[in-house]
């Protein structure tokens, strides 16, 4: 028992993902997230839970998730999940993504009522057309 072991797996949207090996001990987690590697800003605290609900103490990886209230559109983010037990503090390697570029709407009208569509664009000016949108 000691160190919480951690593997970051990657960002999607402001969702940060990685595995926490509690080693055998209660364990609370969370991600630490910035434009740098000094990060400056954390998701909330987070207790590994089992599928009962239970705290989960066990010796293998369990994965966890944390969720960023805000990311801004198009910057570059370092993020990196940390975990506590009463063995200590680990801190996951520095990993960074890119976040998507706002989207903004418009409607474009055709001839007929019938033909209306919304249209998504990546500037507020709606000169550039998304090609996926959320």
């Amino acid at each position: 028992m000691g160190l919480p072991i951690i593997t970051n797996t990657g960002a999607a949207g402001t969702t940060f993902k990685g595995t926490v090996n509690p080693e055998g001990l209660a364990t609370t987690y969370y991600a630490e997230y910035g434009t740098t590697t000094d990060y400056g800003t954390s998701t909330r605290t987070l207790k590994l839970f089992d599928e009962n609900g239970e705290p989960f103490i066990g010796t293998d990886p369990i994965g966890v998730a944390c969720v960023a209230p805000w990311i801004e559109p198009g910057a570059t983010v370092h993020y990196r999940i940390v975990a506590t037990n009463s063995g200590g503090t680990t801190h996951g390697a520095d990993q960074t993504f890119t976040a998507p570029p706002a989207l903004y709407w418009k409607s474009v009208s055709g001839d007929n009522a019938w033909e209306n569509v919304l249209n998504w664009f990546t500037d507020a000016a709606a000169t550039t057309q998304a090609t996926s949108v959320p």
